[in-house]
């Protein structure tokens, strides 16, 4: 017979073990939080780059004249690198996610040799341009206002359409713009390697790390608590309607950081898409592993765009 006492004790016991587990899943939900945030939105400088360039590389070192200039915009002072050219057909280049304008340097004299002015831009928060009061990549919900500076100074400077060039999250930025768009001039897009859906690649970080699935959903939506981004509305496929122009979509096979099969659905969805996979080609990797295909297929897309877009 179990005492006034000994019930006491039990029931205490039971809430200790109740508040036992309750840190247990807590502090694992916020622990996987931090790993989404490292290995989604905070990918490692340089990363899958076999072939990488210093850190104070520019266009010089590919023999690509350019001249550093400096946009002044609603965060502050962006450097910008201007490449000059005889077309009206501007690209305008976006980096990734703890990358820089370097990731532009290996297809840009591809480009620019083709007559293509081009801007290879920085935005807020990346280590290059001004630092707002977040300090950290949004996935395009304050980044498009700084896209859309650039895309203003190619406008105002002779650009008759404009292509938006986007590497890894950098896809993000443009979705967003696209999404804002107050110019209409967009006639195509190049996305490299896109962070299609933050949803999905979250999921492949769950699946890696064996994370059970109630776990791993509780700590995607603690990632917007934690660090205030909403993974959900970055996603491309929501913005289906806003890609109404020519989409070329590259990626490599082997990429374990943005799922290639949310790029293969986005492909799907599109109206007017051009899908190229390269084998063997991990995050960021498609033109180091598969650069003739690489090159040779973006500057045909580049090439054959009609002028302009619906505004």
């Amino acid at each position: 017979m179990v005492t006034k006492r000994g019930r006491t004790w039990i029931s205490r016991g039971a809430v200790v073990a109740v508040l036992v587990l309750v840190a247990l899943v807590g502090g694992g939900v916020w622990y996987h939080a931090g790993e989404i945030e490292r290995s989604v939105l905070r990918l490692p400088a340089g990363h899958g780059a076999p072939e990488r360039f210093g850190p104070a590389a520019t266009p010089g070192e590919v023999d690509v004249a350019y001249t550093e200039i400096i946009l002044g915009g609603p965060a502050g002072d962006y450097p910008t690198w201007l490449i000059e050219g005889v077309s009206d057909r501007w690209v305008v280049f976006v980096h990734g996610l703890d990358g820089d304008r370097r990731e532009a340097l290996r297809v840009l004299p591809s480009l620019v040799g083709a007559g293509h002015p081009a801007l290879v831009v920085s935005y807020r928060n990346d280590g290059d341009g001004p630092v707002d009061g977040s300090g950290r990549h949004t996935l395009g919900a304050t980044e498009w206002r700084d896209l859309d500076l650039a895309v203003s100074f190619a406008v105002a400077n002779g650009a008759g359409d404009v292509v938006l060039y986007g590497f890894g999250a950098g896809a993000s930025v443009i979705g967003a713009y696209l999404a804002n768009d107050p110019l209409g001039v967009v006639s195509g897009v190049v996305f490299d390697g896109p962070l299609v859906d933050a949803t999905d690649a979250a999921l492949a970080v769950s699946a890696r790390r064996r994370v059970p699935a109630l776990l791993a959903r509780w700590a995607r939506a603690m990632v917007t608590f934690r660090f205030g981004v909403d993974l959900a509305s970055s996603s491309l496929l929501g913005r289906i309607d806003h890609l109404t122009m020519p989409v070329l979509l590259i990626h490599g096979e082997a990429d374990d950081r943005h799922p290639v099969a949310s790029t293969r659905l986005l492909a799907d969805a599109l109206p007017d898409a051009v899908l190229h996979i390269v084998d063997g080609a991990g995050h960021g990797e498609a033109w180091n592993v598969g650069r003739f295909g690489y090159e040779s297929t973006v500057r045909a897309f580049v090439r054959d765009l009609p002028s302009g877009s619906e505004p």
